[in-house]
């Protein structure tokens, strides 16, 4: 699961979210949370892809909540997921977060739903034959 933000510049940085969990359980809470968060909530743009791919750890779950809920009135917030919303539980832990989370995420949204056969899949079996 990747965080990619891109900054106000035209440069951009990619931030793996399991890594982010993954140090916010080595360290104290507010250490975690406070140099990733502060950097990724500046951004205009933030994109969490395939949010759902791997469950987070229990920290990992709450710096994403707390990534989402400074960033969701500020700028914009683009998350890819193959799991619909009540499967987000399973993903987030807790029924109370994964609520939260969601009740921030869908004030001011516009849902694309995509359904249909894999892109990837679909081009890699055209190449092979």
């Amino acid at each position: 699961m990747r965080l990619r933000t891109k900054p106000k510049r035209a440069e951009g940085s990619l931030h793996d979210s399991s890594g982010i969990g993954t140090r916010s359980d080595r360290g104290s809470r507010r250490e975690a949370i406070a140099a990733p968060s502060k950097q990724l909530t500046s951004q205009n743009l933030l994109i969490i892809d395939e949010l759902g791919f791997v469950p987070l750890s229990k920290s990992g779950a709450e710096l994403h909540f707390e990534v989402i809920s400074q960033c969701y009135e500020r700028g914009s917030i683009i998350i890819t997921s193959n799991l619909p919303f009540d499967e987000w539980t399973e993903v987030f832990g807790s029924e109370r977060l994964t609520g939260a989370l969601l009740d921030r995420l869908t004030y001011h949204v516009h849902i694309l739903e995509m359904n249909g056969e894999s892109y990837r899949l679909k081009h890699s079996c055209k190449n092979r034959t």
